[in-house]
């Protein structure tokens, strides 16, 4: 980072939104989808394999998974299926560590001493989020003033959406989605916020090009430089 010309600081209200998983994170070693084991411990019977969910919320997948199984999915059922995955989800990381995908340290303290706010919005619960980003040590890196869970969202739209009015609540003007589904790029664009897409999860660049985000990165390596480059010419 020696000699990387940084913008002006800028005041608290420039924040960068970050997803967590395929964004900043990576799998566990562990191949068990713990959505599905949720739902098997709560339904009491084993389930299929269940289909990709790369963008979704917690609450979202929970509730289709209950639903293809014929199950009520109120919000009594929702309660305690969601602390059903913490729990499960808390022995899983104690087993399986998760990781920073490489270059995250580095990005998130340039994005930091370019002047922005590191906040989250992540479809996992709020317990999810903080065990993952514990677990690849890059907790304390967020300012949880702009931090927005999928609990509560039925969808990512709906996240985006609820996160984007709370935000300005908070007292940001600026805001930034960075993710690596689809789901963050067209959520961001229905909101009216500007999206950085990173091919580090299931998807390509190629794929994530084609919806058309500010700006497509491969990898955190060799592309931090380039979303720094992006932060600096962002204006309010």
């Amino acid at each position: 980072m020696r000699g990387h010309p940084l913008s002006k600081a800028k005041p608290n209200d420039h924040v960068i939104l970050w997803d967590i998983d395929g964004t900043l994170v990576s799998g566990s070693a562990s191949r068990a989808d713990k959505h599905v084991t949720a739902i098997e411990v709560f339904l009491g019977r084993n389930l299929p394999a269940n289909k990709r969910t790369a963008g979704k919320t917690d609450r979202q997948i929970l509730c289709e998974l209950l639903e293809s199984q014929g199950a009520e999915s109120g919000p009594d059922a929702l309660i305690e299926v969601l602390g059903i995955l913490d729990a499960v989800s808390i022995k899983e990381v104690n087993q399986y560590p998760v990781l920073c995908i490489p270059g995250v340290t580095n990005a998130l303290k340039m994005a930091s001493n370019a002047g922005w706010v590191n906040g989250l919005l992540t479809g996992n619960t709020p317990v999810r989020a903080r065990l993952k980003l514990q677990s690849a040590g890059v907790w304390q890196a967020f300012n949880t003033k702009f931090a927005y869970f999928g609990h509560e969202a039925p969808s990512r739209a709906n996240l985006v959406a609820s996160s984007n009015v709370a935000m300005r609540s908070a007292g940001c003007s600026v805001a930034i989605v960075i993710g690596d589904t689809p789901l963050d790029i067209v959520s961001a664009q229905e909101n009216k916020l500007r999206v950085v897409a990173i091919s580090t999860g299931p998807y390509s660049a190629e794929e994530l090009r084609g919806l058309e985000p500010d700006l497509v990165l491969s990898d955190w390596r060799s592309d931090s430089e380039s979303l720094v480059e992006f932060l600096n010419s962002v204006h309010v």
